[in-house]
């Protein structure tokens, strides 16, 4: 969750560029202790302030 926004920004700028669109699915934990694969698929919370943050991105493109 604390990365999301920089990807969010990331993907933002590769698909201006390549006139491509970003959909975003979910977020899931993973702790840095199991490997993803061994991860249970439980999807966090997304925070209402990415939410807007990821509106004002594509709104931009």
């Amino acid at each position: 969750p604390e990365t999301a926004p920089a990807l969010l920004e990331m993907a933002a700028a590769i698909a201006r560029d390549r006139h491509y669109e970003i959909e975003c699915l979910q977020i899931i934990l993973v702790s840095r202790h199991i490997s993803p694969a061994e991860t249970a698929n439980k999807p966090a919370r997304t925070p209402l302030k990415l939410i807007k943050r990821e509106f004002l991105i594509g709104k931009n493109c």
